[in-house]
């Protein structure tokens, strides 16, 4: 029998900033941190100007996304956009060469990134920048987690700062 992959369909907002040129091209999937003020907008443009696709979006619940922000839902979009980009249609359309498909992320993104090609073999190319460690982080205390939640909130739906810490907290150790 041969396995399939499903994946959860799920709508969220997101940037594709496509190559100059025909054909299909290398590219970029960048995931943000806990949602602060950086987006890191400036390396897409960077990755564009040099030839490459460059795709982000915005987690569930985060940045104007629908949904809820859950801190497990940013690993299914992760697995989700993936899933969009290699889409024969999609990739078309987007001008993607799926087989030069490089995962990068930043702080909580960079955690998204490190669980997503641990889990995806197919990816050409993993960066980490600054990457943060959500099992480790969910290990705090609930005061301090829920400290660094009311200063990491500004942009998310779906909770408080208490229960954004509490869905931080609860399954830590998978998170590792």
């Amino acid at each position: 029998a041969v396995a399939r992959e499903v994946y959860e369909r799920v709508s969220v907002v997101g940037i594709a900033l496509v190559a100059a040129g025909a054909g299909v091209h290398p590219t970029l999937v960048f995931l943000h941190g806990l949602p602060g003020n950086e987006k890191n907008i400036d390396l897409l443009q960077a990755a564009r100007r040099a030839g490459w696709n460059a795709v982000t979006i915005n987690y569930r619940g985060s940045w104007g996304s629908p949904g809820d922000f859950r801190f497990d839902n940013t690993l299914a979009d992760a697995t989700a956009l993936l899933a969009f980009l290699r889409d024969t249609a999609n990739a078309r359309r987007l001008g993607v060469d799926t087989t030069r498909l490089v995962l990068a992320g930043h702080s909580m993104g960079g955690w998204v990134t490190a669980m997503t090609a641990g889990r995806d073999p197919r990816l050409s190319g993993v960066i980490l920048i600054s990457a943060a460690n959500m099992g480790a982080e969910g290990e705090a205390k609930r005061e301090d987690a829920v400290a660094m939640m009311r200063d990491n909130m500004e942009s998310l739906a779906g909770g408080t700062a208490e229960t954004f810490a509490d869905d931080l907290r609860s399954g830590a150790a998978a998170r590792n």
